[in-house]
Formats: C-alpha cells, sequence, structure tokens
C-alpha cells in the first residue's frame, strides 16, 4: 500500500503490479457503458465523466480512482471497419489517484502519481482550493480531489523546479487549470509535495512568469472552460497547458532558451561538474539532503506537529 512515508520507486513498483488489473476493470466498464456512450457521443466527441471510476487492488490494498476522459473516433480505421466496427472510442487521457492519511497526523493526502513524478497534496493545500475556486465550505475533502482532478484531467499539470539563490532547496509550482499549486521537492524520496493553492485571480505577473507557462487572462479562462466540458475539446488549447521548454530570466521577462543555448549551458555545466573531485560531490550532496531534512523538520515542529 502506499503510506506518506513511500517514496517515488515504491509508488510506482505498486502502480505497476496493479496496471494491468486496471486497463481490464477499465475495459469490461466501458463494454458495460457501451449503449449510454454512443448516445453521449452523438452529440459531443469527447466525455469527461462526471464521477471517477474505483477500483480496490487486492494486491497493493490501494483504492484507486480513475478518470478516463474519452474520445470518440468518427471513422475507425479500414482494418477496424472491415470487420464490421464502426464506432469507436479511444482513451484521450487516463488519470489515477488515491487518497492516503497522513501517518504522523492523520490528516488526508491526495497522492497524484504521475509518470515521472509523483505529488502528494496537503489536505490544507485541498482546502485552500476548496475556498479559492469552489467556494463551498461543506465539500467534503474527496470531492474537492474529485472536482480538482475533473477541472484539470488534461496534462496541464508540469512542475517547474528552481533553486533560489545559493539554496539548496527546490521549489514546485504545480500548473492546473485553476491556478497554481505551490510546494518543494523531497530529494531524499523524490517525492514533490504540494502545500498551498493560489487561484488564477489572485496570481501576480511575477508569479505568472516564474510558473514558466505564457499566461494570458484569457487563455486561461479558455483552457478552463474546455477542461469543465463548457466548450468542445481543442487539440491546440490542450497543448498550450504545457510547457516542455526551459526559461531563464530576460531583461523584462522569462526568455525562452533556444537548442543552442540549451547546448552551451550544459557544456558550461559539465566543465564545472568535472573540474569538482567527486568526494566533493558526494559531500554537497549529503549537505543538501541533510539541510532538506532540517528544512522539513523545522517545518513540521512549527506547523505543530511534531
Amino acid at each position: 500500500m502506499i503510506t506518506s512515508n513511500s517514496t517515488y520507486a515504491e509508488i510506482e513498483i505498486q502502480k505497476s503490479l496493479d496496471e494491468p488489473n486496471i486497463q481490464d476493470f477499465l475495459i469490461r466498464k466501458m463494454e458495460r457503458d457501451a449503449h449510454k456512450l454512443k448516445k453521449i457521443f452523438k452529440t459531443k466527441p469527447y466525455y469527461t465523466p462526471l464521477q471517477p471510476a474505483t477500483f480496490h487492488s487486492h494486491i497493493t490494498n490501494i483504492h484507486w480512482r480513475i478518470l478516463q476522459i474519452l474520445m470518440h473516433e468518427e471513422k475507425p480505421p479500414i482494418h477496424l471497419r472491415t470487420r464490421g466496427v464502426n464506432f469507436l472510442v479511444e482513451s484521450e487521457n487516463q488519470i489515477k489517484y488515491t487518497i492516503i492519511n497522513d501517518m504522523d497526523t492523520g490528516k488526508p493526502i491526495l497522492v497524484l502519481p504521475y509518470p515521472g513524478n509523483t505529488f502528494f497534496v496537503s489536505a490544507h493545500a485541498i482546502r485552500r482550493y476548496r475556498e479559492r475556486c469552489l467556494e463551498d465550505e461543506d465539500m467534503d475533502f474527496v470531492t474537492v480531489c474529485d472536482r480538482l482532478i475533473r477541472r484539470s484531467p488534461y496534462y496541464v499539470c508540469a512542475p517547474s523546479r528552481t533553486i533560489y539563490g545559493s539554496t539548496n532547496f527546490h521549489t514546485t509550482v504545480f500548473r492546473v487549470a485553476d491556478g497554481m499549486f505551490l510546494g518543494y521537492f523531497n530529494s531524499e524520496r523524490k517525492v514533490m509535495f504540494l502545500e498551498t493553492f493560489i487561484s488564477v485571480d489572485m496570481l501576480s505577473e511575477h508569479q505568472k512568469n516564474l510558473s514558466a507557462f505564457k499566461y494570458s487572462d484569457q487563455l486561461l479562462r479558455n483552457q478552463r472552460d474546455m477542461v469543465i466540458g463548457l466548450t468542445p475539446f481543442n487539440e491546440e488549447l490542450s497543448e498550450s497547458m504545457t510547457s516542455s521548454a526551459i526559461y531563464t530570466d530576460g531583461e523584462n521577462a522569462l526568455k525562452e532558451l533556444s537548442d543552442e543555448d540549451i547546448k552551451e549551458l550544459r557544456r558550461i555545466a559539465k566543465e564545472e561538474h568535472d573540474a569538482i573531485p567527486e568526494e566533493e560531490h558526494q559531500r554537497r550532496l549529503a549537505e543538501q539532503q541533510q539541510a532538506n531534512r532540517d528544512r522539513y523538520d523545522k517545518k513540521m515542529i512549527r506547523k505543530g506537529y511534531k
């Protein structure tokens, strides 16, 4: 099972154990819902369910919640049409998540095990999301998590890690359609902890730049309307929600680096790395890990958890 002390590697192992059974479960569910899906796809090209599917694994004892966004392929490939298949539904995106309890505080945590990164979203961050976006004080934790995932079902959650000044702390900015979650990266466990939420309306221009996304108020509204199903799916708009570019500080704004710029930075970084003995690298790494542990312990003490 996943606990609040799990590492990224441990979570990935458990997720891989459950993956075949989850996919079999989703295929059977689509077959059972075929009649309903045909009615839905007569009027819209894609479908995001109001509620996630739930699957309890007896192998890992994880209770998965799965949001599957479905697309209707109007013209199946010729090899399928010759076999009598004239209606084809494909999974545009699939998000698996689960909810656990913090072993130290007993408070719930939303766990998002995305490919390449695992995020632990604190109860405080979810409460801030409920207050600043959903504006419903009575909504329970699980329902808020389901709303959050549904309002940002496409892969709009891309982390941006930054080292501030000479400190060794990686700060994580986690972009969703309604705003951004802020947290930090635990290098020892390889897990990102998201601790608070800022809505779109609260973002300053400086914060928009730091997030490494090309913000504009109109674009944000269009993205949000699409992910909650108010407007049809648009591939170009979906792609605008993620950023694969690398940015650096320009004179007045963020400057997107070219391939040549990135190669030059890598060359300089390699030269600087090779100029330092391996023993020194190991010493600095140990210091960074200890600094992260000390910072986390101080935070837990400040919040009264220890």
